[in-house]
């Protein structure tokens, strides 16, 4: 089952764009604490995505 497709009205993304810029948000955006994984999980991200690559790529010669 499909669900509708919705495109919501211009003025819908310009009033979220204009409470993103405000000062007030920015201020608390600021405030956020930041997050810098260890070298070991990229690493263990990219060894997935290279596996991932590999076996689309087997599957697309085998395929072909």
């Amino acid at each position: 089952m499909n669900l509708p497709e919705y495109e919501p009205s211009d003025s819908i993304w310009q009033n979220i764009e204009a409470k993103l810029n405000q000062d007030s948000f920015q201020q608390v955006v600021k405030k956020l604490p930041e997050y810098e994984p260890e070298e070991k999980v990229w690493a263990n991200i990219s060894s997935k995505l290279n596996k991932s690559k590999s076996d689309s790529i087997k599957w697309a010669v085998a395929a072909s």
